[in-house]
C-alpha cells in the first residue's frame, strides 16, 4: 500500500517540475496544511535524540506520528 504522500510524489515526477497545477500543488497544499505537525516531528526526534529517548520523548513523538498518518502512513 502507497500513502497519499507517495501517490501524489509520483504523480508530480510524472508531470514533471515546470507544470505547477495537479499533484504537485495538491502534494504542496498538504505538506503546507500539516507544517506545524512536521516542525513539531523535528523538534520531537531532536529532543529525543539529545535525551536518550524518555517516556516523555516517545509519547510526543507518537503524538506526531498520530497527526501525520493520514499524510504519511499506509491506506486502506
Amino acid at each position: 500500500m502507497k500513502s497519499l504522500y507517495d501517490e501524489l510524489s509520483e504523480k508530480a515526477g510524472v508531470e514533471g517540475a515546470t507544470k505547477r497545477v495537479g499533484a504537485r500543488a495538491d502534494l504542496g497544499m498538504l505538506l503546507y496544511g500539516r507544517r506545524e505537525a512536521l516542525r513539531e516531528l523535528y523538534l520531537a526526534a531532536e529532543a529525543a535524540v539529545r535525551a536518550g529517548s524518555g517516556k516523555a520523548e516517545r509519547e510526543r513523538l507518537a503524538g506526531v506520528l498520530k497527526a501525520l498518518a493520514p499524510l504519511f502512513g499506509e491506506r486502506p
